[in-house]
């Protein structure tokens, strides 16, 4: 039975880096797997506008090479969610959820400061 797969990370690459061996399997067993990033992971460092856009593109790829059905990045601002509504927050998760309808979740262990 085929399952649709969500995958909850802070930036691009905490995907990879954290369950990537999962996003292949599933990928492999002809599953879902659909991505979504909370942040853009460089607005808390000074980096210009192209390095932003750089990793942005690096992270669409790497999501092609992994085989994914889809990408989505929130853009709150990184490292600084706390100044976000969690309201807000939770809105915008569950738009993607609803609109998804995964069977699993993974997302980062409630230890991980990401």
């Amino acid at each position: 039975m085929s399952k649709t797969v969500l995958v909850v990370a802070a930036h691009t690459d905490d995907e990879a880096l954290g369950c990537g061996g999962a996003i292949a399997r599933h990928v492999a067993e002809g599953e879902q797997v659909h991505l979504l990033f909370m942040t853009d992971g460089v607005g808390s460092r000074e980096v210009i506008a192209a390095e932003a856009t750089e990793r942005l593109t690096a992270a669409q790829q790497a999501a092609k090479v992994l085989g994914v059905s889809s990408f989505t990045n929130l853009n709150f601002p990184d490292n600084r969610m706390d100044s976000v509504s969690l309201l807000d927050i939770v809105q915008k998760l569950e738009a993607v959820i609803n609109e998804v309808q995964p069977e699993v979740i993974y997302t980062h262990h409630n230890g991980d400061l990401n």
